[in-house]
């Protein structure tokens, strides 16, 4: 099954030090067989929809593969409201009431193909159906974690996006449908740039029947998923040093 395959595949990352060009094809595989099981209706429909914890753990894996920082899922609190994050970092975790919280972050999945399901056939879901629901609920998030830190965003917008904590980070696994236009998602994701400390986008897309490609190239000021997991590791280290 493909997502015993994946939790290998974040074990082998930490054990073996991988880096996210050194498995992105195997997660794309995964990621393929994972489709053709959901449009055979061979796969329960929550255990697909867990695409999103499954990424969670290969971007935790890949930062402790190469900075040796584990990050966590865990519940924070904003100015507001409680916040279950993806992941998060805190200088103490033995004793996490006292722990200063460095980072924190939620990593999204989303997009699935034509499948069935019990006898009956659904269409493609493409990424405009969720998109701008997740990042609302990123942007908020982001925003009233560090509003406990500075309620009143007292040294204005920019500097309270990049300067106060926790530093927000949000990392996308998207699967574009046909309908989808790229430069459109692009733009979306671009938006939370402003609200978020860095965006890494992982988008891939079936070009020919069962044939799927990475989209390599992503625009300014969004990342790769390679220099998403370089950029938290640069912050950790330096944030760790003062």
């Amino acid at each position: 099954m493909p997502v015993q395959s994946w939790e290998e595949l974040n074990r082998r990352i930490v054990q073996e030090n991988l880096r996210w060009r050194e498995v992105q094809e195997q997660l794309l595989n995964i990621l393929v067989e994972l489709d053709r099981l959901r449009r055979e209706d061979r796969i329960p429909e929550g255990r697909y929809r867990q695409k999103g914890n499954y990424f969670r753990d290969t971007i935790i894996a890949l930062i402790e593969a190469s900075c040796g920082f584990k990050l966590y899922e865990q519940e924070l609190p904003g100015k507001t409201d409680r916040h279950r994050v993806d992941i998060s970092y805190l200088q103490n975790y033995e004793n996490p009431r006292q722990g200063f919280v460095l980072l924190a972050g939620e990593v999204k999945a989303m997009g699935s193909p034509e499948h069935e399901r019990e006898g009956k056939r659904y269409p493609e879901r493409t990424l405009t159906i969720d998109i701008d629901k997740r990042i609302k609920e990123v942007k908020y998030t982001s925003i009233d974690l560090k509003r406990l830190a500075d309620p009143t965003v007292s040294r204005g917008w920019y500097r309270f996006i990049r300067e106060t904590p926790p530093a927000f980070f949000t990392a996308w696994l998207l699967r574009l449908a046909a309908q989808d236009r790229l430069e459109h998602v692009f733009e979306k994701l671009k938006g939370i740039s402003e609200y978020t400390n860095g965006v890494g986008v992982a988008i891939y897309r079936e070009w020919s029947a069962g044939q799927y490609e990475w989209i390599e190239k992503v625009p300014d000021p969004l990342l790769t998923i390679g220099e998403f997991i370089e950029l938290i590791c640069r912050f950790l280290q330096a944030a760790c040093m003062t």
